[in-house]
């Protein structure tokens, strides 16, 4: 009894300071735009001290932030490419380049069309790398838009200049 009260205890302390390790934490918001129009909303907030890599960088760099959807093909169509907010553009001194990133936190938005008015939900996974000024980490976020079909979101708040 003692060793399974010992193991849980471990494995609690362990999930908690894996969860404070995370760099980037990551939140999405669905706004429908139309009966067969939707925009993703994807935000990412940033510990200090650490970017987070923009989607737009030079080959021999870090890895670009990268958005893919899965199940797409005659279920909905991307409309545009993932655009992103504005970013920061410097010297970084790991990779030794001029790259772009950012810090704090970082909007991303992707429209798309519905094919199958019936969709019940878009999916798909982010691949992001964050840098703080010693260390890298690369990661996979899953994430999941559940499509609810009974009301129009209109918003004056626009996330991203383009």
């Amino acid at each position: 009894m003692i060793k399974k009260g010992f193991l849980l205890l471990f494995f609690w302390i362990l999930s908690i300071q894996s969860q404070s390790q995370e760099q980037v934490v990551w939140s999405t918001v669905l706004e429908k735009v139309s009966d067969d129009i939707y925009l993703l909303k994807f935000e990412a907030k940033i510990k200090p001290k650490w970017h987070l890599y923009s989607q737009h960088l030079p080959d021999n760099g870090p890895l670009p932030t990268e958005f893919i959807f899965k199940g797409e093909e005659g279920q909905f169509d991307l409309v545009g490419n993932t655009h992103e907010g504005k970013s920061k553009t410097a010297y970084d001194t790991i990779f030794e380049m001029e790259l772009s990133w950012f810090d704090d936190e970082a909007f991303f938005e992707q429209k798309i069309k519905l094919l199958n008015i019936d969709l019940a939900f878009i999916e798909g996974e982010i691949n992001y790398q964050a840098c703080d000024d010693k260390l890298c980490i690369f990661r996979n976020e899953d994430f999941r838009f559940v499509l609810d079909k009974s009301k129009i979101v209109i918003t004056d708040k626009k996330v991203i200049d383009y």
